[in-house]
């Protein structure tokens, strides 16, 4: 009796993964986006796999700093506007750096969308390393619709 519950229960543990979404080890919805801000020339341009389009354009819409000689907070509406004309998304951005820190980090969330993304919701963690001219931001989390 134990052996055939114990072949039972292994082979409910084996099958459970492929329909449960666990075996793939990221969440539904999972998305990361690779963002380009360019302050020299102002263009802002970002790449994404997962759950978002391919690739388009932002433009900040809002942006506020506060904060003194040990660091700085960023308070940040970005739009990010699919080139495949599927829509877009707006976007909440808080982020954080210390003084002389090479980037920043902190979190964003969705604030609206269009087009296809009208009914989206989610958010995650941003990550910003500088360079030169502007600054390249890794987004990581959750985009449902």
């Amino acid at each position: 009796m134990f052996v055939r519950a114990a072949r039972a229960t292994l082979v409910a543990l084996a099958i459970l993964p492929l329909g449960s979404g666990l075996a793939t080890g990221a969440p539904a919805g999972a998305v990361e986006i690779t963002l380009d801000a360019n302050f020299v020339t102002g263009a802002e341009v970002f790449t994404a796999s997962g759950a978002f389009c391919d690739s388009g354009t932002a433009t900040t819409d809002e942006l506020r700093i506060v904060g003194g000689g040990s660091g700085l907070s960023f308070h940040v509406v970005k739009t990010l506007t699919c080139e495949d004309g599927s829509g877009s998304l707006t976007i909440d951005v808080d982020a954080a750096t210390h003084a002389w820190a090479p980037g920043d980090q902190g979190g964003w969330a969705v604030r609206s969308g269009s087009g296809e993304w009208s009914s989206a919701a989610g958010g995650g963690r941003i990550v910003g390393m500088y360079y030169g001219g502007g600054v390249v931001d890794e987004y990581s989390g959750v985009i449902r619709r």
